[in-house]
């Protein structure tokens, strides 16, 4: 549950703000935390991107969203903000995933350490 809190805390960050700094800003607070709390820091960091690059194609800010339109000037926001739709819900989808089953991610890393 505290790490469905510290996701969902990142995705409303990631609304407001530019990705980098959200991770300058959090990562020296929650990692240790998500340490304490025994979750595997590959995991943690994939998951947090993911959620940080959710909020960042998402209204009201989506400041990627906002640089596509100022390199194709000859496309509405409105049309781009609508294309991204699947890809929220694409990424949405595998965020669920993968909290639900972690070893999607750490199965690659785990065979190259011997721990799988």
């Amino acid at each position: 549950m505290i790490m469905i809190m510290i996701l969902l805390v990142l995705l409303v960050l990631g609304l407001f703000l530019e990705g980098i700094a959200i991770l300058v800003l959090t990562l020296p607070v929650i990692y240790p935390i998500v340490m304490e709390l025994g979750f595997d820091g590959i995991w943690f960091g994939i998951m947090m991107v993911m959620v940080i690059n959710i909020g960042l194609i998402t209204p009201p800010l989506g400041i990627s969203v906002y640089i596509i339109s100022g390199v194709m000037k000859d496309i509405k926001i409105e049309r781009i903000f609508k294309a991204v739709i699947p890809m929220v819900a694409a990424m949405l989808v595998a965020v669920i995933l993968f909290i639900l089953f972690p070893e999607l991610i750490t199965f690659v890393p785990n065979l190259m350490t011997g721990g799988g």
